[in-house]
């Protein structure tokens, strides 16, 4: 062992070498920098980061809106029964709020003053003219009509905010007259009072067997009463 590591470090932080020599100013100094200049020149992550953001930023805008809407695409096509669900949720909302709007703005008993109706409910217009030249939507309206009188006179009224599906379904059956059959004229009449559906000339021959039904129904509610 040499002079200089017997005794230690020369005080100010200087080693002696082996040979008795002192080191050159600076030289501890130097091999530190180059050691910071290595790590510095290195692939840390803030340099990854920078190179990915410069590669993103010459990506062409189209392409942005071309991914967005395969993105868009494809979270629509896997939420398709979810969206389908909301949608129908959607559309009997609606239903039901245009059935009780239309239950404000209409008065109480005022199907009289559709144009083809007559203005007594009870006119057996199936057989005072030939059912051939009736019109279909003259028809269902008529019967419903009477449909909504014969089940009031019953004590079952349709509420204002009811539509007529709604009153429908809970109609119950009634001297021959069937829940079946009050569904589906109450159908028929929404068709054609909202969703301007023309009913086919056979559902004139539909609506006189309901008819008939209709009228042996007030019948025997009249003599039940009586």
């Amino acid at each position: 062992r040499g002079w200089s590591d017997r005794i230690g470090p020369w005080p100010g932080g200087r080693r002696f070498g082996s040979d008795g020599t002192a080191p050159q100013p600076g030289h501890e100094r130097t091999r530190g920098s180059e050691g910071i200049g290595e790590g510095a020149g290195g692939s840390g992550p803030a340099q990854v980061i920078e190179t990915l953001a410069q590669a993103l930023a010459t990506v062409p805008p189209w392409v942005w809106l071309v991914l967005a809407a395969l993105a868009f695409a494809a979270l629509l096509w896997w939420q398709r029964r979810r969206i389908a669900a909301a949608f129908r949720v959607i559309a009997a909302l609606l239903a039901r709020l245009v059935g009780w709007l239309s239950g404000l703005f209409r008065l109480r008993g005022g199907h009289e003053s559709l144009p083809g109706l007559p203005r007594d409910p009870w006119a057996d217009i199936f057989a005072a003219a030939d059912p051939a030249s009736l019109d279909p939507a003259v028809a269902v309206r008529h019967v419903w009509r009477a449909v909504q009188l014969f089940y009031s006179a019953l004590g079952t009224s349709r509420a204002d905010h009811e539509t007529e599906m709604e009153f429908a379904r809970r109609a119950p059956a009634a001297f021959g007259l069937r829940p079946e059959h009050v569904r589906r004229v109450a159908a028929l009449y929404d068709a054609c009072e909202y969703g301007g559906y023309l009913p086919a000339k056979n559902v004139v021959a539909e609506m006189a067997e309901i008819w008939l039904i209709l009228l042996r129904a007030a019948a025997r509610t009249k003599e039940s009463a009586a």
